[in-house]
């Protein structure tokens, strides 16, 4: 039997048809056939298993999901509904018929006389696949290495990625295009079956994890990445949520995944919206310290360890109160993300990052009020700059140079009971600005401040207010990296870039229930 790719649907050893569209998911096949009325006979006297074609009864069948995400579809028309059929530019072995339920069975005419016909339908599985041929390949340079349930791998370089995080439903997601040939694509259906049984797992106000509750997790991925692509599919393990394969040409055929973490997943640095490449330190405050979350971690600008101590006088207030969620988006793990509250004096976190002279300081707060009291910024022995509330309403910048203290700059601020965006930037000769969400306020003479460290509030004069997303750069970021990070970080502003496609499709069955 020939295998040419204009091949459609073999019943009884006859070739039906010419294929002109052909896609899968885990539970059916959807065709689309050239041929004519006796091609649209010969299926349907195959689907009745009698000459007369009117005896065939297309989608009378129950398909049942049991809870381990198996399924079964029950042919309730004694028969009549079930068609024994192979689909050549699918499999490799064309002369191995399977037992399909037919459903959604129609025919166009084409031509005027009536003669040329378009043939479409959907060949359902009886049952959830097992039949898996044992397919391993291994990875070559360029190529990503994906190893599934059953000791199946199947190596691919062909690979585009269309879109990521899901604002909506909060679901972190990544949608992947990978292009396989007929062994592949038989092998990735027969082997990733149980979609019922995985999906995104709702949280309120949080990231939304991807579940497998499959048998034998069937549905979850190992990827291994090229180095130098990494950015387009990450490895690690990843959870295939949906799927759907579609027949393009030449045996070729594109497999759209929709893939989750089973956790927020770390993003590659290269689509981080927070100028990670100069990032020299980043506090979170994600289990309630003052981590530095890039220490020796190579996707940003310094890998050494800046974590700080949180520092409050037991007799007084103690410590900052850890606030789990309530915070501003973190790129790494989505929205309502974790931050510290500071409520009374000798409350402050010090022996953070160390100046480095050129630099950029941003941090968010959700100020209690405007009394006087400080924010953050640098600290040292002789040299300082800080934002800080000298006046009521009157956001100032501080500055002390060789001793000598002054009040740089000054804007009107009130307070929203919201979070603001603040950042400081100090440019290689010692201009200092103010940036307020996204817009800079003002510019002080050159002072080049080099000395001492990051510190959030001070004992005295301490914070009144949560703060969530400190970061330090070695460079003075421009405005417009500013205004992206300002968008990319609002509190509830799900984390995605310019270019992403918002939204995400797979494969999906109409249960006959």
């Amino acid at each position: 039997m020939s295998t040419n790719e204009s091949q459609g649907i073999v019943v009884d050893d006859k070739v039906i048809g010419e294929l002109e569209e052909l896609s899968l998911t885990y539970s059916e096949i959807s065709f689309t056939l050239e041929g004519d009325k006796s091609d649209r006979d010969d299926i349907l006297r195959a689907v009745a298993r009698s000459s007369n074609p009117e005896d065939a009864e297309p989608g009378k069948f129950e398909r049942i999901a049991y809870a381990d995400g198996d399924f079964e579809a029950i042919d309730k028309a004694d028969g009549n509904s079930t068609i024994e059929a192979a689909i050549p530019s699918l499999q490799p072995l064309p002369d191995d018929p399977r037992d399909y339920l037919v459903d959604g069975f129609n025919t166009e005419i084409l031509d005027q006389r009536g003669n040329e016909l378009s043939i479409s339908g959907s060949l359902v599985y009886k049952r959830t696949r097992t039949d898996v041929n044992g397919l391993s390949e291994t990875r070559e340079s360029g190529e990503w290495l994906f190893s599934l349930a059953d000791g199946v791998s199947i190596a691919e370089s062909k690979i585009t990625r269309d879109r990521e995080f899901e604002a909506s439903s909060g679901e972190r997601k990544l949608t992947v295009n990978i292009i396989l040939n007929g062994e592949q694509a038989e092998v990735w259906a027969e082997t990733v079956t149980d979609q019922d049984a995985s999906f995104f797992r709702e949280i309120p106000d949080a990231v939304n994890p991807a579940v497998d509750q499959s048998e034998g997790s069937v549905n979850t991925v190992n990827v291994t990445a090229p180095s130098n692509k990494a950015s387009i599919l990450p490895g690690g393990e990843w959870i295939v949520v949906e799927w759907e394969i579609e027949w393009l040409a030449n045996r070729r055929y594109q497999l759209t995944a929709t893939l989750g973490r089973d956790s927020a997943f770390e993003t590659e640095a290269s689509s981080l919206p927070i100028a990670n490449s100069s990032l020299i330190a980043w506090y979170p405050f994600r289990d309630g310290t003052a981590t530095d979350v890039t220490a020796g971690d190579s996707r940003f600008g310094d890998e050494n360890d800046y974590s700080g101590v949180i520092n409050g006088e037991p007799n007084v207030g103690g410590e900052p109160t850890f606030l789990e969620n309530g915070g501003v988006t973190d790129p790494l793990t989505g929205p309502n993300s974790s931050a510290l509250r500071f409520t009374d004096n000798f409350q402050s976190i010090t022996g953070l990052s160390p100046s480095q002279g050129e630099e950029t300081i941003i941090g968010w707060v959700n100020l209690d009020n405007t009394e006087r009291q400080n924010l953050f910024g640098i600290k040292g022995n002789e040299d300082e700059f800080y934002l800080d509330f000298v006046l009521e309403d009157q956001l100032t910048l501080t500055t002390i140079k060789n001793d000598t203290f002054d009040t740089e700059l000054t804007t009107n601020f009130t307070t929203t009971s919201e979070y603001t965006f603040f950042a400081i930037r100090q440019s290689d000769t010692g201009e200092i600005d103010i940036v307020v969400n996204g817009v800079s306020k003002a510019e002080s003479d050159a002072l080049l401040i080099s000395n001492g460290s990051l510190q959030v509030s001070n004992d005295i004069n301490s914070l009144r207010g949560a703060v969530s997303g400190i970061r330090h750069y070695n460079t003075k970021l421009s405005l417009t990296t500013i205004k992206d990070i300002y968008y990319n970080t609002k509190p509830n502003r799900p984390f995605r870039r310019d270019k992403d496609v918002i939204g995400a499709t797979g494969g999906t069955t109409t249960k006959k229930i």
